[in-house]
């Protein structure tokens, strides 16, 4: 059965004229040009018009009419362009093994990888020292040849997060507290700003952390929406359409330009499929793959997160298909803290406010680590009087700095005397919770909230650690049984110091 396409009414029409006698070549001409416009074979087209053989006329006859007719469309470049997705295909298969159609092979040879595919490839390397490493720039979420995504909501500080970012891999410095393995060239490209506003972020974080135009000049490239239109690839009529000429381009000008990162934020503005469709969305996350690989970069695609209802964001929560995190090799969530969350934690209220948390919600290259990277927005003015928001790194107080052995061997000896008595309490709202006695033996104030929270940390910390023991007693004044702290095991002279 071969399709004959929308336009079955005037073929049927011209194939009347032509059993009739009229205008026969003319309508031959014109039927045979739309059956090549469809893409039907020679083989095809003749066992559709054999049948017009008119009296006088052998069947070698209209053959031969009729092939001429064939020619003379295909020379006019009336043969439709080859389906991509047979294209695709057949690029996979080994040339040696494999045998296209006579007519297919016409078409197929120029979107064919004249490279001589061979497979199953037997593993003959065993020795580990000549096996090459991974080629990470910055810490463990930017790495030459792979796909990383930093996800978060709409406002959190991925822009902001980036840019100081590109400024560490451009310049080498840690400016985040996180490690560069590999200075070189960074391409920012936003598709949601224009570049003017892009200038002013970057300036504001070179302002803040005392760079100059010596150390990012030639190393930093920017482009905004009002730069650059990426449309990768688009659901069209015919299905998924790629835009490889476009992506050709990409991948010459990251190498022409020494290009060693490239962030493309948002992901969603650089194609127009459909989000949660994994099949269309793996395509576009596979030209991103090729682009990172075939130039020896690192391709950090930003995306959004679902709303979650005031819940941390995590993997699962990570817009549209899952292929695109599937496809990526290194995967973070920034979530928000609010104020109450960040003095929870131990930061002082002042230093509380504009928070974000960073986490790794995906790390197939590098060890699985739950420690998170905490990140505060500032902002910074620059000379037109503009204020500008600037990431900056925050250390997670540790709650037990400048806290000795010693220190706790003196908070056992406190809680050990109490306990002969009256014991302390493990309820932070008793009169004789065991915090303001450990609060007062370290010299600490009590009455600050970032105080009082660190203290919690300790005794759970030393709860923990057996420093400190609940146990049940009965409370005299209510009758009824309550936590209470005894000392657990006891610090020795030696575990001290002294």
């Amino acid at each position: 059965n071969i399709d004959l396409g929308q336009q079955a009414m005037d073929r049927a029409l011209a194939e009347q004229s032509i059993m009739a006698g009229q205008d026969w070549h003319h309508n031959i001409v014109r039927l045979v040009g739309s059956y090549v416009s469809r893409g039907l074979t020679d083989g095809e087209i003749h066992s559709l018009t054999d049948k017009f053989t008119q009296g006088g006329y052998s069947a070698d006859d209209t053959q031969r009419e009729v092939q001429t007719a064939i020619d003379g469309a295909r020379a006019k470049g009336w043969t439709p362009a080859p389906d991509p997705v047979v294209a695709m295909m057949a690029a996979q298969i080994p040339q040696a093994d494999y045998q296209e159609p006579d007519e297919a092979q016409k078409v197929m040879a120029a979107a064919r990888n004249e490279i001589a595919i061979r497979w199953p490839t037997l593993l003959a390397n065993f020795d580990e020292m000549t096996m090459p490493r991974r080629q990470w720039l910055y810490g463990t979420a930017y790495i030459r040849g792979y796909i990383s995504v930093l996800a978060s909501a709409g406002g959190v500080g991925k822009t902001s997060l980036t840019i100081v970012e590109a400024l560490s891999i451009a310049t080498g410095m840690p400016l985040l507290d996180e490690e560069v393995h590999d200075q070189g060239n960074v391409w920012l490209i936003n598709l949601e700003d224009p570049r003017s506003e892009l200038n002013m972020r970057v300036l504001a974080a070179m302002k803040h952390y005392g760079l100059k135009k010596d150390d990012v000049y030639g190393k930093l490239f920017i482009d905004g929406e009002d730069d650059i239109k990426i449309v990768m690839a688009a659901e069209g009529r015919d299905g998924l359409v790629t835009n490889d000429a476009l992506a050709a381009y990409f991948q010459e000008k990251i190498i022409s330009e020494n290009i060693t990162t490239v962030i493309v934020d948002p992901f969603v503005s650089v194609s127009q499929v459909n989000e949660n469709s994994n099949t269309s969305i793996q395509v576009v996350v596979a030209m991103f793959r090729a682009i990172a690989r075939n130039a020896n970069c690192s391709v950090t695609l930003v995306h959004h997160t679902r709303k979650g209802n005031g819940e941390d964001a995590n993997v699962d929560s990570i817009r549209g298909a899952g292929s695109l995190i599937g496809a990526a090799r290194t995967a973070r969530i920034i979530n928000k803290i609010s104020v109450e969350d960040a003095m929870q934690l131990g930061f002082p209220e002042d230093q509380a406010t504009g928070m974000c948390r960073v986490d790794d919600a995906k790390q197939n290259l590098a060890a699985a680590t739950d420690k998170s990277l905490y990140r505060r927005i500032i902002g910074v003015q620059i000379a037109n009087g503009e204020w500008i928001g600037v990431c900056i790194s925050m250390k997670k107080p540790d709650h037990f700095d400048s806290i000795t052995t010693k220190d706790a061997m003196r908070v056992q000896r406190v809680v050990g005397k109490q306990a002969e008595s009256d014991p302390y309490r493990e309820n932070v709202q008793s009169k004789q919770w065991v915090g303001v006695a450990i609060a007062q033996e370290l010299g600490l104030d009590i009455d600050e909230q970032a105080v009082k929270t660190r203290v919690k940390a300790i005794v759970r910390t030393w709860v923990k650690t057996d420093v400190l023991r609940i146990d049940k007693v009965q409370d005299g004044r209510t009758g009824r049984e309550v936590p209470a702290v005894f000392v657990g095991k006891w610090i020795t002279g030696d575990e001290a110091g002294g």
